[in-house]
């Protein structure tokens, strides 16, 4: 609401023998009836509350209410002395990379009433080794287990009602969990905290040794009136980085804390853009410094990284996803990448343009692996693309579906007069020695089980619904 007082009254008095020109009403600054008050238009009103909000959730404001939620997860963390998992994207800025024990994908609709799910895509096994290595883990940010104080009975006999169907599409994943069956040693059992509150069944436990105990930790406080508060604290404050970071990662964030922390809003822009900077001069930011390429198993000959990845290890092949052609050159110039007997260089842009490209460019592996196979039976290969977990899974992951069999061993010995056959995809069978007469076919449901590899081994690895089409495309034409 707002009050103009350098307008005169516009309705005549109701009294005119009380109000004169020489009354000194009739120059008074306040409003003395209902016409006389100025309403502010519903434009100019929601003008006003967005530039309040983008006030109040500047990029000051949030590395400062990440920072103060980062002290509260770390001291969580030296109390119970479990590794600290960040639940990506956006729990590694709340976790300082000293203390930071790797990191998990789950999806933020996996909480949410009537929402609840099972990803085949990212099913966090690696979790499993932690727990069983550390008795336990904290997982930054959640028998079927719940926090009564927060889930009623029908939504737990929803959750329970949906565990048998869970436990089927895991199964049907053909996943060999045996070895990470052997690191459990007890059950699961989850417990909560916030920085408001806490699962009393942990400070009470008289038994913690019955159970691996996973302790979910929300970092961030709850505001129930933002508007209320001091105008500083930005809940959630690391969330859709993306729209107020300006490009700063949770690593660069760390790496300058102090620094950040100490700039004024109106010079984070020049800072950050500075640092991001110096960073591309020097290592690469894509999460570990000592980042190695990961071997996918069961297989013991496919690797999968970074471009930028220096790796210490050497294989028999490289094929790389590359938004630069191959240069024409035998030895390696400005002009492009080289592409080698034992080097594979795919042109792909970035983004969807990228993984659109993918699907032609994926017709040249099947002849450039059965020339490598007629000099090495079984090569180890490493893929690489600009991030390691899009591209190069894609095109790994095609490699997988037509070359490997069950056991992750080079089921098929495809020569280079069955290239012609591959290529055309008839009927989209392959002699991979799976199944009662050695044959199994190609179709969703085998290309998600192989898929399931490269999560397994690689958390981050995400191909993106642009590349899953492109495999899909490839490997099962219309």
């Amino acid at each position: 609401m707002g009050v103009n007082s350098s307008m005169q009254p516009r309705d005549p008095p109701h009294n005119p023998t009380a109000m004169t020109s020489s009354s000194p009403s009739a120059s008074t600054p306040f409003p003395t009836s209902t016409s006389e008050l100025l309403f502010p238009s519903r434009s100019s009103l929601s003008t006003t509350l967005t530039a309040l909000s983008r006030s109040s959730t500047s990029c000051s404001n949030r590395l400062a209410s990440i920072a103060s939620d980062a002290s509260f997860v770390t001291d969580i963390a030296n109390t119970f002395s479990l590794p600290l998992i960040a639940n990506e994207r956006c729990g590694s800025w709340y976790i300082p990379p000293s203390l930071k024990a790797g990191s998990a994908y789950f999806k933020s609709t996996d909480g949410h009433t009537g929402n609840w799910a099972f990803s085949c895509r990212r099913l966090n096994l690696h979790l499993l080794g932690v727990i069983g290595e550390r008795n336990g883990l904290l997982f930054g940010e959640g028998e079927v287990h719940v926090p009564e104080h927060v889930v009623g009975e029908s939504e737990r006999a929803q959750m329970e009602a949906r565990v048998e169907g869970w436990v089927e599409d895991a199964r049907a994943l053909n996943l060999n969990l045996l070895h990470l069956r052997e690191t459990l040693s007890k059950p699961l059992r989850p417990f909560w905290i916030t920085p408001t509150s806490i699962s009393a069944e942990l400070v009470l436990s008289s038994s913690p040794s019955d159970y691996h105990n996973i302790i979910c930790l929300t970092a961030s406080r709850f505001v129930d009136r933002p508007e209320a508060s001091d105008g500083k604290y930005v809940q959630g404050a690391a969330d859709d980085s993306e729209s107020w970071a300006q490009g700063l990662t949770p690593n660069l964030f760390w790496r300058h804390e102090k620094e950040l922390l100490g700039t004024r809003e109106d010079e984070l822009p020049e800072l950050i853009r500075r640092l991001r900077e110096e960073a591309s001069k020097n290592v690469p930011d894509s999460g570990e410094a000592n980042e190695r390429p990961v071997m996918i198993r069961p297989t013991h000959s496919i690797f999968i990284s970074s471009t930028s990845t220096k790796s210490p290890y050497t294989f028999d092949a490289t094929i790389t996803c590359s938004s630069t052609p191959p240069s024409p050159s035998a030895q390696a110039t400005t002009n492009g990448p080289v592409e080698t007997p034992t080097s594979l260089l795919l042109t792909c842009g970035t983004g969807k343009l990228g993984s659109r490209a993918l699907r032609t460019q994926l017709a040249r592996v099947p002849p450039f692996i059965a020339a490598l196979r007629a000099r090495v039976p079984h090569p180890s290969i490493l893929f690489t693309c600009s991030n390691g977990r899009d591209l190069s899974a894609g095109v790994a992951l095609a490699v997988l579906c037509l070359y490997f069999d069950q056991e992750g061993g080079f089921g098929a010995r495809i020569s280079a007069a069955q290239v012609a056959d591959i290529l055309l995809i008839l009927g989209n069978w392959y002699d991979l020695g799976e199944g009662s007469d050695g044959k199994v076919a190609i179709d969703k449901n085998f290309v998600r089980r192989r898929l399931a590899w490269l999560t397994g081994a690689n958390p981050d690895v995400n191909p993106s619904g642009a590349t899953m089409q492109a495999v899909n495309g490839f490997l099962m034409p219309r």
